[in-house]
């Protein structure tokens, strides 16, 4: 199969999870076809996400939309290259993931592992409880996939030195959420690992951009 074939495949896969979202992971997949999955994630996410970027950077370049100076920018310029990378590709990917999606799974959100254990140390039937948390699991998983994504792209507001008006933050921040969909894809079907290493590899790839194709 092409490469061409495998993206559109692997498209189609991301478009039915959003339009869907559904908590499950590939368990019986190797990690090499994990690997090989998540970067024809990651490169989809690149070809979505760069000319999300540059329409942003267009609207603001020609005086249509106005944001304040990024804060980000002026501290990565300060900074030297293996504290950017130190920052970018190891620790921002590690503390995000886990603070935005690490509990986006039913094994890892703990509130509803300790009501499980709780109605069974009162007698409870187990199997029953459980079946009715998977219920209520099912039917708020898209709520809590879409909050988990909206408030990724929204934590990047900080990036900016100054408030702007709130109609224009997701204008602002258009390209991590659209970034988010995918690393929230990518949590929930291969595990959170998984997400770190697509977070590391994009924050990568756009540090190389940014240090070698300036668009200021």
């Amino acid at each position: 199969m092409s490469l061409t074939s495998h993206l559109r495949k692997q498209g189609k896969l991301i478009l039915n999870f959003l339009k869907s979202p559904g908590d499950f992971k590939y368990n019986d997949v190797s990690n090499s076809n994990k690997l090989k999955a998540v970067l024809r994630i990651v490169l989809i996410e690149l070809i979505v996400v760069i000319p999300v970027g540059l329409i942003v950077y267009g609207m603001e370049e020609a005086g249509i939309l106005f944001f304040p100076d990024h804060a980000i920018e002026e501290l990565v310029d300060k900074m030297s290259i293996a504290l950017v990378l130190l920052g970018a590709v190891v620790f921002a990917p590690i503390v995000e993931e886990i603070l935005f999606r690490g509990f986006i799974t039913l094994r890892r959100f703990y509130p509803l592992i300790l009501v499980i254990d709780l109605a069974e140390a009162l007698g409870k039937n187990r199997f029953r409880t459980l079946r009715i948390v998977l219920r209520v699991w099912t039917n708020c998983f898209p709520i809590i996939v879409y909050a988990s994504i909206f408030a990724f792209g929204y934590a990047h507001v900080w990036n900016f030195k100054e408030e702007m008006p709130f109609w224009l933050i997701p204008i602002a921040v258009s390209p991590q959420l659209v970034a988010g969909l995918f690393l929230t894809y990518t949590r929930v079907r291969y595990g959170l690992i998984w997400s770190m290493l697509s977070h590391a590899t994009t924050n990568l790839i756009f540090l190389v951009l940014y240090y070698t194709v300036p668009l200021g």
